[in-house]
């Protein structure tokens, strides 16, 4: 996973929908892409390519969720393989 300082973005659609992603609630039963989280109290959405989103109710927008764990295991490889590079021959 690459931790570049832009999030992924969905492209612009109609002002229904945000790149496909619908943005009215009464709407969200009709695509399987999103369900309710009870954990997380919020409208999840795990578009085609696997990125996931969560409904920002306020905003009405999906916003991208970025995995912490993701970003600790690239950390943890980049941090190991410098010290590897420190050892010598």
């Amino acid at each position: 996973m690459s931790l570049s300082p832009s999030a992924p973005r969905p492209p612009n659609g109609d002002e229904n929908s945000q790149g496909g992603f619908p943005t009215v609630i009464e709407r969200f039963g009709d695509d399987p892409r999103i369900s309710w989280s009870r954990l997380d109290n919020k409208w999840v959405l795990e578009s085609d390519d696997g990125a996931e989103y969560h409904f920002d109710d306020a905003l009405k927008r999906w916003i991208p969720v970025v995995s912490c764990f993701a970003s600790v295991a690239v950390f943890s490889f980049d941090f190991a393989a410098s010290s590897l590079s420190n050892l010598g021959p």
